[in-house]
């Protein structure tokens, strides 16, 4: 996968406005006029990426995380948090888990922990082909799950309990 590269979103207020609308018709959701500044907003001061395969925005700021309205997430999180918005620029589906933590290492840090979240069916969000990390910007952060130490394989192992397959690592991937 290719270095990711800053680039300067410059889609006009009249465009995302006009794009929004079809968007909701198509998928048949509820547009709303009176958010749209807000949302364009919020994409004009979020980073943007990009490179061979990826277009990926990132979001810093706790007043453009969807749950910036709702005391009850606030007080849990806080400031403490970055999205992380991962989709192809072929809109196809994507899913390399190297891929996502090459993202993660170039556009936070390499010691920052993310999740994808599988959230409760009255949380989904399934509207494209897009995929969400919620990473902490403090390197000392951390999720309270999961493997306490690293280990990294690239070669294929025969033991007594079956055969194990990992493709090789591309230089510089972590």
């Amino acid at each position: 996968m290719e270095q990711l590269a800053y680039y300067e979103w410059d889609v006009k207020f009249s465009e995302y406005f006009k794009a929004t609308k079809e968007i909701s018709k198509a998928v048949n959701i509820p547009f709303y006029k009176d958010i749209i500044s807000e949302q364009y907003k919020m994409e004009k001061e979020a980073e943007h990426y990009h490179n061979d395969i990826y277009d990926v925005r990132l979001y810093k700021n706790l007043w453009q995380m969807p749950y910036a309205n709702f005391k009850k997430y606030t007080d849990l999180v806080g400031d403490s948090m970055i999205w992380i918005s991962i989709k192809r620029k072929d809109k196809e589906p994507c899913r390399d888990w190297r891929d996502f933590m090459s993202i993660k290492n170039q556009l936070v840090g390499k010691e920052h922990e993310a999740v994808e979240l599988f959230p409760k069916q009255s949380r989904v969000v399934d509207t494209a082909n897009q995929y969400h990390l919620w990473c902490f910007k403090d390197e000392s952060g951390f999720f309270p799950f999961g493997f306490t130490h690293g280990s990294l394989n690239d070669v294929a192992t025969n033991t007594s309990l079956g055969k194990s397959k990992q493709r090789q690592f591309n230089e510089g991937a972590n």
